[in-house]
């Protein structure tokens, strides 16, 4: 309870007790039984005030896990929208895929063609209907056995000419039918990735309109619950709300430093084992050169990323061009974004090609640590610290702690605090 309802309930158990404590002088005064009170009426005014106090606690409570709904509603439908574009970037690769694959085949049957229609026109200029036997008879009577020899010697490179041109007709057949086989794959895994993308996209569709229709209910229930607050601390319900929302305010600042700070000394505890290990091989080293040996360490240090260079800033101001269009589950612009297709447009302004698929978009760039972050880095949330493959959110990082991202169905392309939502997971520089 807050400090402005612990003073109301207080102020009302003072003016319960004074009433008790004055009760006896009543009665001299006026002996009139009428003005005092009877025990069960303490009761029930000390209970009235109990049962106030419990409310409030209750009520708040109750909004607080309104909120958790209304953040997992959000979570499960960001989700479920990174996973469309994941699948969606699949069919396309897929597609990609039994297309250039049957491009294949078609060069393979045109190779094939043309190979068949040489060995045609060559069966067709070359007697090869027995009439060898004749011409060597001829140079035997006429020419010699030096004709002879010219003849046969041309007649061998015929047939190997002969047999070259039918182990070509041969091998382009054979290419046809291995890639016919590889096409048919191909468009197979293309149709499968398809209707995996149709049922992500159901899915979204799904968990987005499941987190709009309980923001709908959530708002009318929120009302309902702050003017019970209002009523149990007895104060309005403009101020009620007022008061609300500072607590939860209070709340959600309490939880980003403790985010931060967690991370931070997650942060120092693997630099100290990473100085640890450093340390380590430095003296590995020095032993091998005091021994005599000029062999390298085992394990060689790390050597820090890049700094991305001046094409960050491209990316930034692309995306501050964006801040207040809208967040659609799936869209890359020009107007309106989603997560990844925000990140994907900004640093595609910067000439920097990332797919549209936060998770891909982890493993397209390079890991950095948070002390490392830079204006312009990808910051990545995910259901499974350990795991890149369930992050379901990016941001972009401007520096100073804050970031610019598209957060959901129902905000805009915003500036936030890093730390606002849960704690980030990972983090890279494109």
């Amino acid at each position: 309870m807050g400090r402005r309802g612990r003073g109301i309930v207080g102020a009302a158990i003072a003016v319960t007790a004074t009433t008790v404590l004055l009760a006896p002088l009543a009665v001299a005064d006026h002996d009139d039984d009428a003005d005092i009170p009877s025990k069960h009426q303490i009761d029930e005014a000390q209970g009235h005030v109990v049962s106030a106090e419990r409310s409030v606690e209750a009520i708040e409570a109750e909004l607080a896990r309104a909120d958790d709904h209304l953040e997992q509603l959000a979570m499960a439908a960001e989700m479920a929208s990174e996973a469309y574009n994941g699948a969606l970037l699949t069919w396309q690769s897929a597609r990609a895929d039994a297309v250039a694959a049957r491009e294949r085949v078609e060069r393979a049957g045109r190779n094939a063609a043309l190979a068949r229609r040489q060995l045609a026109g060559y069966l067709v200029t070359t007697d090869s209907s027995g009439a060898d036997l004749t011409t060597f008879s001829t140079a035997l009577t006429e020419g010699g056995p030096r004709r002879l020899l010219r003849d046969l010697t041309e007649a061998d490179a015929s047939r190997r000419t002969l047999d070259s041109r039918l182990q070509e007709v041969r091998a382009t057949s054979r290419l046809v039918e291995v890639y016919s086989v590889q096409a048919e794959a191909a468009l197979a895994d293309s149709q499968q990735a398809r209707r995996a993308a149709e049922t992500a996209r159901r899915q979204a569709a799904d968990a987005v309109a499941a987190q709009q229709s309980a923001v709908a209910e959530m708002a009318d229930e929120r009302k309902a619950l702050l003017a019970e607050l209002a009523d149990a601390q007895r104060i309005s319900v403009a101020l009620a709300t007022q008061r609300q929302e500072a607590l939860e305010r209070r709340r959600a600042e309490h939880r980003r430093e403790r985010l931060r700070l967690e991370m931070l000394a997650q942060q120092r505890q693997e630099e100290r084992e990473q100085r640890r290990l450093e340390l380590l091989a430095l003296a590995e080293q020095r032993q091998n050169s005091d021994s005599g040996s000029t062999s390298l360490p085992s394990s060689p240090l790390p050597t820090p990323p890049p700094v991305s260079s001046g094409t960050a800033s491209d990316a930034l101001a692309f995306a501050r061009a964006q801040l207040g269009d809208p967040y659609v589950w799936g869209a890359a612009g020009p107007g309106s974004w989603d997560c990844s297709g925000l990140t994907m447009g900004a640093w595609a302004n910067a000439g920097v090609a990332l797919p549209h698929y936060s998770v891909a978009q982890y493993y397209s760039t390079t890991p950095v640590s948070y002390s490392s972050l830079q204006p312009g880095d990808l910051i990545f949330w995910s259901s499974d610290a350990s795991d890149p493959d369930t992050i379901f959110h990016v941001g972009l990082y401007i520096g100073s702690g804050m970031m610019i991202h598209a957060p959901r169905t129902g905000r805009d392309v915003e500036v936030q605090d890093v730390w606002y939502w849960e704690s980030p997971d990972f983090f890279t520089r494109p």
